[in-house]
């Protein structure tokens, strides 16, 4: 029999134990056990483990025992979210004849000077993406054309006197990387350096390893070890590309962020239990208990890394990770998320920090970093709970939700160091997968954008500010709307968000059932904010783009509000008219197409792309894969231009860049633009096509 097969009969009774120390509790202070490695208590009567979640507590810094309590406490929960897929697993293999029979198998910035740069959230703070442009070079990304098939990174030499490009070379990545690059300055040399950021995370189903007739869905997977490499590539010869400087860290990527000469990774690492008893198990050691994660030491279940293949070395300590403050000997989480800052002049990591709790999202600024959460628990007494119950099986117990809300925590962030700072809560949830629309920072506030649409409340969005009074680690909550002086909701009823966007003193926000209603917050003062005005028109923008403190681009759909179910009909882009905060009107819009036409611009602000040519004029681009009718006609790289913006704005159509039918490909998603002078560049699947911006349909490319 296999050893994978033999280790399931016994996984149950080695693996399932309850760590319930007394290191967690009290303050991070406190006493504990000491040593590199704690022992498991069985599970029996009122042994009970609780999963850790977000609360609004503050963060505590952690001893070493507490953390590896917690780590342990937190692995021992996770199995029993596997339990009754591993029961089932055996009882398959122990009695093969209750197995179910079957007759078959079951089957925010903007480009300015003369080129553009990647759109990001906030100004100076620069993100990864599939395209970069320095003006010389194009650095663009195209993933393989089959399975197993390289992912490259394709070098091209501009040429926008005759808007041409030419390729240089290729970097060739691995076959399952999927990368996100950054330029970095290559200090008194001409050109720049290339940093190839990429995470890997396999997942693998028991299935494969066992003879049993179990439905795929119920069985229970393990991760492989995961990564995250950043590659920095030396280009002082564009044409031989030569690899500087390598590292690697466990873990999958989360986000990432650059200021300056600082690259800050937000990484996840998952000790899972299922990793560590199958890798055991793999290697037939399932006579012995010695690899179990109860006999693991606080560094083996820590993240390491590798710096040019080198040493595996630590990427944290036992004493420089955060937990919450409330949690007690039985709480435990299993994830890491590190926070690690790496100076890419110097080539090395200068700070790393841990967070271990729940994380969703980041949110970050030249001086700050946010991470949050979303939960509808008020303490960690309230999460859910691995006990025992009356029969002998294993059960969770959780509350029932009453309050939804978001927790968000606040890091300092200065030249490499990375600080705990506040921690606070709003009302409702916050979407922290695009945190950069929802939530704002504007000197010492936080404005926070947030929906409780489960708990039945009519008018269930919010904006609230949170202070950051520098006392007690606390951001505190000093204004919210609606309120008693304030009434007037945020959408009608039924209306969720569907674009945010937050400029210097004002707030955009977009809601959507059958109609657009555009508001306009005044947040002059960021204790008393107000909604100013408002627009109704049909169909919804998602992205909104400030041209100037007076004009606002949209970028969505247009919709029938009379046809069933409001359908797409065409993506739609819009200028609005903010000059009059209380009166938002629409200037002139263009609809690309009709039902079927889809853009990523809408869920992702990289897809397009900026340029102010002078103070009068504004440059965009934008992929829409155009369809009539569901009939798809073609990707394309669209073209706009909002002009006489110091007077009496318009908004203009000025073409389209059509690849060929041979290159052209329904995938639009990583499609990108860069821009200089007059002349567009697109990436289609990695191919360059290039045109004037007078003249788009006179095309040239592939490239």
């Amino acid at each position: 029999m296999h050893a994978l097969q033999m280790h399931t009969l016994k996984l149950l009774a080695t693996t399932v134990s309850v760590i319930a120390l007394s290191a967690c509790g009290g303050d991070s202070s406190s006493g504990g056990t000491n040593g590199g490695s704690s022992s498991g208590a069985s599970s029996s009567g009122g042994s009970q483990v609780q999963l850790t979640v977000a609360t609004q507590s503050k963060l505590k810094r952690a001893t070493s025992s507490e953390l590896e309590t917690h780590i342990k406490n937190g692995i021992s929960y996770q199995v029993y979210d596997q339990f009754v897929a591993w029961e089932a697993v055996d009882d398959a293999i122990a009695t093969p004849e209750a197995a179910p029979q079957s007759d078959s198998d079951s089957s925010s910035s903007s480009g300015s000077g003369n080129y553009s740069s990647t759109n990001t959230y906030v100004v100076g703070v620069d993100e990864g993406d599939y395209l970069k442009y320095d003006g010389d070079y194009l650095y663009t990304v195209q993933y393989g054309e089959y399975y197993n098939a390289p992912t490259k990174v394709r070098i091209l030499a501009s040429s926008p006197s005759d808007a041409s490009a030419s390729l240089v070379s290729e970097i060739e990545l691995d076959s399952y990387a999927t990368p996100s690059l950054y330029l970095v300055d290559n200090g008194d040399a001409a050109g720049s350096n290339l940093l190839a950021l990429s995470s890997e995370a396999n997942y693998y189903s028991i299935q494969p390893f066992i003879d049993v007739d179990v439905e795929a869905t119920s069985l229970p997977y393990y991760t492989s070890h995961s990564a995250v490499k950043a590659n920095l590539y030396d280009l002082a010869d564009p044409a031989n590309p030569a690899l500087d400087f390598a590292l690697e860290i466990d873990g999958y990527l989360q986000n990432s962020r650059k200021v300056g000469d600082y690259l800050y990774l937000v990484l996840n690492h998952n000790t899972s239990l299922i990793y560590y008893e199958l890798h055991d198990a793999e290697n037939e050691n399932e006579g012995s208990d010695q690899n179990s994660y109860n006999q693991k030491t606080l560094a083996e279940l820590l993240p390491h890394y590798t710096i040019n293949g080198g040493t595996p070395q630590p990427l944290l300590t036992g004493d420089n990770c955060y937990v919450p403050s409330d949690i007690t000997a039985n709480h435990g989480y299993h994830s890491l998320v590190s926070v690690v800052a790496i100076n890419l002049a110097e080539q090395a990591i200068t700070s790393s920090t841990c967070i271990n709790s729940p994380v969703e999202g980041i949110y970050m600024t030249p001086t700050s970093l946010y991470v949050g959460a979303n939960s509808w628990y008020t303490s960690q007494l309230d999460a859910p709970v691995r006990q025992e119950s009356g029969n002998g099986a294993d059960v969770a117990v959780s509350p029932e939700p009453s309050q939804y809300y978001s927790v968000v925590h606040k890091f300092t962030v200065a030249d490499g160091a990375v600080t705990y700072r506040a921690t606070g809560a709003v009302e409702g949830q916050v979407n922290w997968y695009q945190a950069g629309f929802f939530v704002n920072e504007n000197s010492d506030y936080l404005r926070v954008i947030s929906s409780d649409t489960w708990s039945g409340v009519t008018y269930p969005h919010k904006l609230t500010v949170l202070k950051d009074t520098g006392e007690n680690n606390d951001l505190i909550q000093v204004a919210q709307i609606p309120n008693a002086e304030q009434p007037a909701p945020i959408g009608k009823p039924g209306e969720e968000i569907y674009g945010t966007r937050f400029v210097n003193e004002r707030a955009y926000i977009v809601t959507f059932m059958r109609t657009d209603p555009l508001y306009v917050v005044d947040l002059t003062n960021n204790e008393a904010p107000a909604i100013a005005g408002e627009l109704e028109i049909p169909g919804f923008s998602s992205y909104l783009h400030s041209v100037s403190n007076n004009y606002l681009l949209g970028v969505g759909y247009n919709v029938d509000p009379d046809s069933p179910w409001a359908q797409r009909s065409g993506v739609k882009v819009s200028l609005y008219d903010v000059t009059d905060i209380t009166n938002p009107t629409e200037i002139n819009n263009y609809i690309i197409g009709s039902k079927g036409s889809d853009t990523a611009a809408t869920h992702d602000l990289h897809a397009l792309t900026f340029l102010q040519t002078n103070d009068d004029t504004l440059r965009f681009t934008l992929p829409i894969s155009k369809s009539e009718n569901y009939n798809w006609q073609g990707t394309n790289l669209e073209l706009f231009e909002v002009n006489n913006i110091t007077t009496s704005a318009g908004l203009n159509h000025a073409g389209s860049i059509s690849p060929t039918s041979a290159s052209n490909a329904y995938s639009y998603w990583s499609d990108r633009a860069a821009m200089h002078d007059d002349t567009v560049y697109y990436s289609h699947n990695g191919n360059i096509w290039s045109a004037f911006w007078q003249t788009p349909s006179q095309a040239n490319g592939p490239q």
